[in-house]
Formats: C-alpha cells, sequence, structure tokens
C-alpha cells in the first residue's frame, strides 16, 4: 500500500489541521524502510515532530531516531534490519492529547495498521519483531494481532530510548549503551546477524 497517495491519510490529516494548525512540513507521511530481506523488523509508535515527520524516514533526525540508529549501528545490523512506525504521519499525536477525538484515533489506527500489516508480510525472512515503546505493545497493536505474531515470529518489546533519557537523565552513549543492553538481554537466542 503506497501511502503517498492514500486518500484516507490526506483526509486524516486535513481533519487533524482543523483541530490543531500544523506545518505541513512536520506533517509528511513516513513508510517503513530498509533491507526486505531481514529477518528483523523494529516497530515504532510514529514519526517525531523533529525527527521522521521532517525526514519521512523513521527514526531519523530526532534524539531517539539517533540513539536507535547508533545502537543499531553498533550492533551491525543496521543494514540487515527493516525499520517502521505503527502510525504514519505526526497527525496522531495531535489526536491522542485531544481525548474528544478518540474515535478518530481509533479509526487512523485501523487504518495504520493494514500498512504495518503488508509491510510485515513483504518481509519473507522475518523472524524477529521488536517494538519499540511499551504503549506500542501494550495499547496500538491489537491484541489478537498480537498474539498472531507471537505464533509465527520471536515477538518482544523493548523501552522506547526517551524512556531511559527521562527516568535517569542519561547521556546518548548511556542510552544507546542501554538500549544494545535491553535487546540482546530479550534477544538472546537470536542470533545477531553481522
Amino acid at each position: 500500500m503506497d501511502e503517498s497517495n492514500c486518500e484516507i491519510c490526506i483526509q486524516f490529516r486535513n481533519d487533524v489541521n482543523k483541530i490543531k494548525y500544523i506545518d505541513a512540513d512536520k506533517n509528511c507521511i513516513v513508510n517503513g524502510y530498509g533491507n526486505y530481506d531481514s529477518e528483523i523488523i523494529f516497530i515504532g509508535e510514529g514519526p517525531g515532530k523533529c525527527g521522521a515527520a521532517l525526514t519521512c524516514i523513521p527514526f531519523t533526525k530526532d534524539s531517539s531516531g539517533k540513539i536507535v540508529q547508533k545502537a543499531l549501528s553498533e550492533l551491525r545490523i543496521s543494514h540487515n534490519c527493516f525499520l517502521t512506525n505503527l502510525f504514519r504521519c505526526y497527525s496522531y499525536k495531535i489526536i491522542e492529547k485531544n481525548r474528544e477525538h478518540k474515535q478518530r484515533l481509533e479509526d487512523y489506527k485501523k487504518h495504520c495498521m493494514l500498512h504495518l500489516k503488508n509491510e510485515i508480510k513483504s518481509l519473507n525472512n522475518l523472524r524477529l519483531i521488536c517494538i519499540i515503546g511499551k504503549k506500542v505493545y501494550g495499547r496500538y497493536i491489537d491484541k489478537e494481532y498480537l498474539e498472531e505474531l507471537k505464533n509465527r515470529y520471536n515477538v518482544f518489546y523493548i523501552y522506547h530510548p526517551s524512556y531511559y533519557r527521562n527516568r535517569k537523565h542519561l547521556s546518548e552513549q548511556e542510552c544507546v549503551s542501554k538500549f544494545i543492553e535491553e535487546y540482546k538481554s530479550k534477544n538472546k537466542e537470536i542470533k545477531i546477524m553481522v
């Protein structure tokens, strides 16, 4: 599914702009990217306002994106993985903060799930799904679908990099180390590809 011409995405973003003005440059549609022959997919929540919402590439530019990219590089899997988000544009954050638009967020989530499912299906060698952020793992991905994934793949979540920084005020390198440590500890039985 190509989100660039997606009328539902365009309509959703137009509706969000009516709720709160968003700079169009900070609201691009962000597709997953990486190695389609990969055994590993990393799934985040959505584009960051100062990161992927500007670059249109998941996990780039903002501090959390830099931490993930550096960690993947140190793990030597940056070229052997696929990176994506559940939500495809920054609009979801505006809706999430406006409780009166809860149904709109749910509709958007269902639509974005179709894109995520297609990305997962397109990875023929997939063995490991690493979900970044407990909110994505426990709240946004439907429980039935999560169980389906667990039956087919090794699925786990690790804390979002902002968690390390906010909870302990760590430096970027310490956050990278925490990300790597957590990834390795939850991924003991999977061979790290080099």
